[in-house]
């Protein structure tokens, strides 16, 4: 038997998380709380809401994978520290579209992000976004 229950807080809350994954006939990832009074409870991940802090999930890709920005997309590519933090950021000009090569893919802060292998961009993590094709 599953129970649900809605919890509403006032302010941040960090919890301990044991595990994140995706349930079978879910869309949403889940992250199972560790500690204190809701241990044992999934709670649906969602960016900017509930989320892990720093990089999760990460993959990499040798050989370097493309990925392709359609023209006018906007975007920021930004550098973290290994906790997610920002580092730096900048604008990324679309306007005549850009194809880059990629390294490596992880969830930061609770978006799917890739990182940039070479040019001027090189290091920098990119949001996956509509109009953002990674292949």
């Amino acid at each position: 038997m599953s129970a649900r229950r809605t919890i509403r807080v006032r302010r941040a809350v960090s919890l301990r998380v044991g595990a994140r994954q995706r349930h079978q006939g879910r869309a949403a990832i889940d992250l199972r709380v560790a500690g204190g009074r809701l241990s044992g409870w999934w709670l649906a991940e969602s960016p900017g809401r509930v989320y892990l802090r720093g990089f999760a999930a990460p993959v990499g890709y040798d050989p370097v994978r493309r990925l392709t920005i359609a023209d006018g997309v906007r975007l920021t590519a930004f550098t973290f520290k290994t906790n997610g933090a920002v580092l730096e950021s900048v604008r990324v000009d679309t306007s005549d579209g850009l194809t880059l090569s990629v390294d490596r893919r992880a969830i930061v802060d609770g978006l799917d992000r890739v990182r940039v292998s070479g040019g001027e961009l090189d290091g920098y993590w990119l949001r996956l976004v509509r109009g953002v094709v990674l292949r």
